[in-house]
């Protein structure tokens, strides 16, 4: 895969600065999808290609956060959805 571009916006390092054109960091989550763990295909949830670990890791981060804020949302729903008993 050639890519022309960070999945880091602010990445001013790597291969966009013409430093080293041939190294690029692949970034991809994969999910089994089954009844069983392990089984049946898998699905990519998450793929980015970045211009180092670096952006790799700020990217990852990104990603993890906006994961956070939808599994509060999700949790708040569900509560909503099912009123505790007091």
């Amino acid at each position: 895969m050639i890519a022309d571009s960070c999945a880091n916006p602010d990445c001013t390092g790597g291969p966009l600065s013409g430093s080293t054109r041939d190294h690029w960091v692949q970034i991809e989550e994969v999910q089994l999808v089954g009844s069983m763990r392990g089984e049946g295909p898998v699905q990519r949830r998450f793929s980015a290609v970045t211009c180092s670990k670096r952006c790799a890791a700020v990217v990852l981060a990104s990603a993890a956060d906006v994961d956070d804020t939808m599994a509060a949302r999700e949790s708040e729903r569900l509560d909503g959805m099912f009123p505790q008993p007091q």
